[in-house]
């Protein structure tokens, strides 16, 4: 069953999770039929990279490493409704442990590609408003604890009508909290620090207030056990129903909301 879709966040539900199931773990292959449109990035050297889908000749991004923190946020951006691209569970061949795919986000630049493309990117009415329509990310950063904040993590794509769309990727450094009592302190990319509307990210924080504890808990224990042990996903689970609670205060602390 594919992942929701990217979206605003639902509206009028007592809690925004429907727990599908975990994704069939696809065999991709290699392939040099698209490059990833940024820079070189630190899991290149893990051996990160370009792959098409056996099956479905689908493209994405690999990444041997972080594998669970990669599709975890990305299932909890789909349900919470911001802009995370999907990923998979795949097996690349040649490797012998599961792989996160980032399905490809069809002609997505990061933000620093961006800025040479356009002179005028922090000015430009266009790019202003995708970076405000996505600013529900501040939220989403801050209640899974996303670390190693950039202009690389953040991709933008023009749209039919000249309008611009952004999403959030690399989510290596997110759920590394120690115990669920540490405090929830409001952080994102510069980007969207400088862009946002209080409107967005209050519509985020609602749907993460509103996410139940057992969805949460189900949704961390589709993860199979080689992927995240039972012990971590114990930790992760509790830091995210805890951690729910505090993302108001925390946007609130930063003037966000």
């Amino acid at each position: 069953m594919p992942s929701p879709p990217i979206g605003p966040p639902p509206t009028g539900t007592t809690s925004p999770a429907v727990v599908a199931p975990l994704d069939p773990v696809t065999v991709w292959r290699p392939t040099k039929k698209w490059n990833a449109n940024r820079g070189g990035t630190s899991s290149t050297q893990y051996g990160a990279g370009p792959v098409e889908c056996t099956s479905t000749g689908r493209l994405g991004f690999a990444k041997p490493v972080h594998v669970w923190q990669e599709w975890l946020a990305s299932r909890l951006g789909s349900v919470v409704g911001v802009g995370v691209p999907q990923v998979l569970l795949g097996s690349v061949q040649g490797a012998s442990h599961l792989s996160a795919v980032s399905v490809v986000w069809g002609t997505g630049i990061d933000v620093r590609g961006l800025r040479v493309l356009y002179a005028d990117f922090d000015t430009n009415p266009s790019i202003c408003q995708g970076l405000v329509a996505a600013s529900g990310l501040l939220a989403f950063h801050t209640w899974i604890g996303t670390g190693d904040h950039k202009d690389e993590h953040l991709l933008g794509r023009e749209l039919a009508g000249g309008r611009f769309e952004f999403v959030a990727i690399d989510f290596g450094f997110a759920f590394r909290w120690g115990t669920p009592a540490e405090p929830v302190v409001g952080d994102g990319p510069k980007s969207l620090k400088d862009h946002f509307d209080t409107a967005v990210v209050s519509a985020v924080v609602n749907v993460i207030e509103a996410f139940r504890d057992e969805d949460i808990r189900d949704t961390v224990a589709l993860l199979p056990g080689d992927v995240l042990p039972i012990g971590e996903r114990v930790r992760v689970a509790d830091g995210l129903v805890t951690r729910k609670t505090g993302v108001r205060l925390a946007m609130q602390a930063k003037g966000w909301i």
